[in-house]
């Protein structure tokens, strides 16, 4: 059994009892009082509002009961008595950072001070069961009453079709089972639906199309029986990974499609077998099929439909270092809790143990080459992107801690500038969600979600590693609060 299915069981059985959820919050998350938002001015900073705008220096930013109440030129006026003061002189005030593709589990609570800490104040969570969305439905509301400290939280229900039933997850077969579904979804206030790889053709439009008169999006993966431009006109709003656009942009779609489903087809009961051909090796013939006129065409249809794409390409340059490294020699790991640490290191495949030769590496290195110059292309035509990491501790080497910033350095490698890399964890992240009216953004009467950072990310998008302090609904911490969390996330982890 995969790591993931062992969290999965778990959780499945835990919540049976809510009072098992309450011990898991004391166990694992910084739980605490509630506090409340602490008006404050950040004087003399340089604001990068990630709206489009330039740099705007020697600002001075208000912010009253968790909202920003005005940007205005630095000036020496008096403030009111309670209100703090934060010097900005030499600093940059960006919007907080978000996290477009995680999965938080169970004993990943130690997830949410980690992100605080690294300027991760908003996350949209990527997997969901029914009793999954309950706890963390329950996480959210801790954390939005100010009793535990963690990001913003945008969490789906996701949906398989019988040939994808994983992880005690909700599967439908027909039009009508999807069409329930989605109003299932809507009814129980889930903020969007997420797909996964196999479903027939005309299930697959049930969902999305039901979904459109409910007025809740669909995101996920492109299945493998669908075009995904004719995904993205149909109304799924986010697509993952880059899966679906190599097929799409082959001379050989169709011969290579239709393959792909029968293979699938025939390995549906056998996890590892079905994730090496999904996700890792797929086919060989894509690689060597890419024609440019087809990409092109793509491309264009796929910027026409106002769909974003979220690369995680730092997932797949870690997963090519968890295929071809036996130990995790890397001072970043100290935050790892213990046993998935140890579970890194006996892995000598991929995530879910799925078997990976030497001829699938070299083909799964060739497809992430391929993956760079892909959102190269995709941001130079236009096709909005978004900052993921597919971040949670069982797969693939990513750390909460650095795994957002260093997703930033490989968009900026890929081609993007680093103000357009800033976009795709801010303003495009709020977009695609559509709560870009109060979020997203450093403007007057959104939420005060605030990085400061030491130096300019604009010069260099590492800086944004460099963080003075953090800005999370109007709540203020320090850099020296920063490094207890962090210890006491060190401490938690070695437990």
């Amino acid at each position: 059994m995969s790591t993931l299915c062992f969290y999965v069981n778990q959780i499945h059985e835990n919540m049976k009892s809510k009072t098992t959820i309450l011990a898991i919050f004391i166990a694992w998350a910084f739980f605490h009082p509630g506090t409340k938002a602490q008006d404050m001015a950040v004087v003399n900073v340089s604001v990068i509002d990630c709206t489009g705008s330039k740099e705007k220096p020697n600002m001075t930013v208000l912010v009253t009961d968790g909202k920003i109440t005005a940007i205005e030129k630095f000036s020496r006026k008096n403030f009111g008595a309670n209100t703090r003061i934060i010097d900005g002189k030499g600093k940059y005030l960006i919007p907080g950072l978000w996290d477009m593709h995680v999965h938080c589990l169970n004993d990943s609570l130690v997830f949410f001070p980690l992100m605080i800490c690294n300027g991760i104040t908003s996350v949209r969570d990527m997997y969901n069961n029914a009793a999954l969305f309950e706890m963390k439905t329950e996480w959210r509301k801790l954390i939005n009453e100010g009793k535990l400290i963690g990001p913003n939280m945008y969490i789906p229900l996701a949906v398989f079709g019988p040939d994808q039933n994983w992880w005690w997850g909700i599967v439908v077969k027909s039009k009508e089972e999807a069409a329930n579904f989605v109003r299932e979804a809507k009814a129980s206030g889930a903020d969007f639906i997420k797909i996964y790889d196999l479903y027939d053709p005309e299930v697959y439009f049930a969902i999305v199309n039901e979904a459109k008169q409910a007025g809740i999006k669909v995101v996920g993966h492109c299945p493998i029986s669908v075009n995904i431009a004719d995904a993205a006109e149909a109304g799924q709003s986010t697509f993952e990974h880059l899966l679906g656009i190599l097929i799409a942009s082959s001379s050989k779609e169709t011969q290579i499609r239709s393959q792909m489903v029968q293979k699938t087809h025939e390995v549906h009961d056998s996890f590892s077998d079905l994730t090496r051909l999904l996700f890792y090796v797929q086919s060989a013939d894509i690689s060597g099929t890419y024609d440019v006129n087809k990409a092109n065409n793509l491309f264009r249809r796929l910027k026409n439909s106002g769909s974003y794409q979220c690369p995680t390409l730092v997932f797949w340059k870690r997963l090519l270092t968890a295929i071809n490294t036996d130990t995790c020699a890397d001072g970043r790991f100290k935050d790892v809790p213990a046993k998935d640490l140890k579970y890194w290191y006996d892995l000598k495949a991929d995530l879910s143990t799925a078997k990976i030769s030497k001829e699938d590496f070299n083909l799964i290195r060739t497809l992430v080459k391929m993956d760079f110059q892909l959102v190269k292309e995709l941001n130079r035509r236009g096709v909005k992107l978004l900052a993921g990491t597919d971040i949670t501790w069982y797969k693939g080497k990513v750390m909460p801690k650095f795994g957002l910033h260093d997703e930033l350095s490989l968009l900026v490698e890929a081609g993007l500038s680093p103000m357009e890399a800033l976009l795709t964890a801010t303003k495009n992240a709020a977009e695609a969600l559509g709560v870009l009216d109060k979020a997203g953004t450093l403007e007057v009467g959104k939420c005060a979600d605030m990085l400061l950072l030491d130096a300019n990310p604009l010069k260099d998008i590492q800086n944004t590693t460099k963080i003075n302090s953090v800005v999370k609904a109007g709540n203020y911490y320090s850099r020296d609060k920063l490094d207890n969390l962090l210890h006491d996330v060190e401490m938690k982890a070695k437990k």
